[in-house]
Parts: structure tokens; sequence; C-alpha cells
């Protein structure tokens, strides 16, 4: 078997990641031997002391970022549909993501591309984390939305 560049890229990368890890951890263990604690060994020592808050926190922390990256993915998505959106609205839910979209012809035809939309997020498996609402409000009541407005412009 024969590696490929992209392999030989991948390889290179792994063994440079875990070159400069052996050196942090070297650090942290020198750091700890003359009774100092860096933000590694702390870590290390929050694991080992309570592991199922330490898998929780690291659940939470990956949670969150996935969620701020699917924020970002929809929100250029209503940037790239923006000629039919009036208005657009997201709301923080700690696990969810809900939007609220007026568009300037609702009709089965214009939301079409946000149910493709709500296919694509299901293919990428986030949905049952973090399920994404798409919600369409008629333009008539914009005036009661007191929601977060997103610019899609």
């Amino acid at each position: 078997m024969t590696l490929t560049e992209d392999h030989k890229e991948i390889n290179a990368t792994v063994d440079n990641f875990l070159s400069l890890f052996h050196q942090r951890v070297g650090h942290s263990k020198t750091l700890h031997s003359m009774g100092v604690n860096d933000e590694f060994s702390s870590y290390v020592h929050d694991v080992f002391s309570n592991p199922l808050k330490a898998l929780i926190d690291s659940n939470t922390t990956q949670l969150n970022g996935i969620k701020k990256s699917m924020q970002k993915l929809f929100d250029r998505f209503l940037k790239s549909s923006n000629e039919n959106i009036i208005k657009a609205f997201g709301m923080e839910q700690e696990n969810n993501l809900v939007y609220y979209v007026c568009l300037k012809e609702d009709t089965a035809e214009t939301r079409e591309p946000y149910f493709e939309f709500l296919d694509f997020y299901e293919e990428l498996g986030v949905n049952t984390k973090l399920p994404l609402y798409i919600k369409f409000v008629p333009e008539e009541f914009l005036d009661r939305v007191t929601l977060k407005e997103i610019e899609v412009k």
C-alpha cells in the first residue's frame, strides 16, 4: 500500500500535533515538579478529580461550538436567499436553533429552499442534539416580533 500525498500530509499534521502535545506535557510536568500548576496540569487534575463533570463540560463546549457553526451556516444561507426575505430573526435557546423568516412572497414554492436546508441539516446528523426550527411569519405580524433581527442584505 502506498501513501498518497493527502495521506502523507495528514500523517505530517498528526505527527506535528503529537510533537507539540508531547512538548506541552513535558513543560507541564516540569512546572508541576516545581509546585506550579499550569492550565494543562489543572485540567488533568480536574478530569481525574471529577471525570463525569469533565465529560459533561467537554460535551457542553463541543455543543456550543457546533451551535455557533450552525448559526453561521444558516445565517449565510439566509444571506444567499435574501431576494425573497423581508426580515429574519433568530432566537437564542439553550439546545435549539430557532429562526423566524418573513418572506415577500410566501408560497410553497418560495418555502422549498428552507425545507431543502432542513433536509441538509438533518443529513449532517446534528439535528438530534441541536434541532433547527424555521418558522414563517406573515408580514402583518412583523411589528409584534421582539427578537434579534438577522442582517440578510
